[in-house]
């Protein structure tokens, strides 16, 4: 442990304690008003059967970009965008066109011929076209109202142009400085980038190769059409954020609390953010105390983009186990999220790449091949 002023280092995280928040009398256990209780969910008319997967659904969409993003206190300090409520045709249609991808026979894909899905799909296209034609120079990030389709330039390995884009990253790097963890930051923004929308049509070949996406329209689908609405987001895109992944910061939120901060891509580090630590989480302390009052909810996940320049609200998460800690642990630090005193955790070395189970097992197998062989041409996978 290395002591400094104001923080320590434990290995490649580095903590800092020195900004305190008042918090409220410890709590014995996390509730929320968006978990449904027994009755409300049996005047809603949902089987008893059910009461727990749909719950847990109700929760989810309790989250969606268009329930913390539009307040305009909010909406100033997140990204501009565009929202397309989905019929439950649309919905069906997203779905069956993953499902056949996949080769999977399913009630919901016997519900619809590919050839109905498609003009379903050709139609949406048209009206995502008119929302992209205006206030997105740039092009968009598109996503589900719950969650965006990141698993696709990841897991898939015919998409778009990631290969490509990996290749440009790596090309603006000097050759002393390609080194593992140099490819992996390179590999994060490209197949971030793969995912840049410029059309209605694209906005849907992404959505409809996701199996996020299709995971959660399919958790709703079984219910009836008004308990759930469904929406593709669109999000002025930003290159600047994109291109620096490393200012990417994860909040767990309890009781408006901001108690726990830590670098998103737990691998990646940068030095200078190690040196601007106290200054970041001011910046994100601050930017957080304006944005509280008008998010609905009392506990989250809360993402950030934070450099000496802005500071940008990403995204807001549920506050439960399935969403990632980072450099924290659900199991370790449950009284700490709950409880704070605040603490911020930066990545603040790099991390062994090496490790089975670490960092660079992100991309899949396929990439893992890739990027060896695009390393050394000589490598039978070139």
């Amino acid at each position: 442990r290395v002591h400094g002023d104001n923080f320590t280092c434990h290995q490649h995280v580095l903590v800092t304690g020195s900004l305190q928040l008042e918090n409220m009398a410890t709590p014995s256990s996390f509730s929320s008003k968006f978990l449904l209780s027994d009755e409300e969910m049996r005047a809603l008319g949902v089987p008893e059967h059910a009461f727990a997967a749909f719950r847990q659904a109700r929760y989810q969409r309790s989250f969606d970009v268009q329930s913390w993003a539009t307040a305009p206190a909010v909406a100033k300090l997140t990204f501009p965008g565009e929202s397309a409520v989905l019929s439950r045709a649309e919905s069906v249609a997203l779905l069956t066109t993953y499902q056949r991808r996949k080769g999977m026979e399913t009630t919901t894909t016997r519900s619809q011929t590919a050839a109905e899905a498609q003009l379903v799909l050709d139609a949406l296209a048209l009206r995502l076209d008119a929302l992209l034609s205006h206030g997105f120079p740039d092009g968009a990030m598109a996503k589900l109202g719950t969650r965006s389709a990141k698993d696709v330039p990841l897991y898939c390995e015919d998409w778009g142009n990631t290969e490509a884009l990996f290749l440009e990253e790596i090309a603006r790097l000097p050759v002393a400085a390609r080194t593992e963890a140099a490819e992996l930051r390179a590999f994060v923004i490209a197949s971030t980038r793969a995912m840049r929308v410029t059309s209605g049509a694209e906005v849907l070949d992404l959505l409809s190769r996701s199996e996020r996406v299709a995971s959660d329209i399919n958790r709703v689908l079984e219910y009836d059409e008004s308990l759930f609405t469904t929406t593709i987001e669109l999000r002025a895109w930003d290159a600047e954020i994109v291109s620096r992944p490393e200012y990417e910061l994860r909040g767990f939120v309890h009781n408006k609390n901001l108690n726990a901060l830590s670098s998103y891509f737990t691998f990646l580090f940068d030095p200078q953010l190690v040196a601007e630590a106290e200054a970041i989480a001011a910046r994100v302390l601050a930017t957080h105390a304006l944005v509280a009052p008008h998010i609905p909810h009392e506990s989250y996940v809360i993402d950030f983009w934070s450099s000496p320049d802005r500071t940008v609200v990403i995204e807001l998460n549920p506050f439960h186990q399935k969403c990632g800690p980072a450099n924290f642990s659900w199991r370790d630090d449950r009284e700490l999220f709950l409880n704070g005193p605040f603490e911020l955790r930066l990545t603040s070395a790099e991390p062994a790449l090496n490790d089975a189970e670490g960092p660079l097992a992100m991309p899949s197998r396929f990439w893992q091949t890739r990027i060896a062989a695009l390393r050394d041409p000589a490598s039978p996978a070139a």
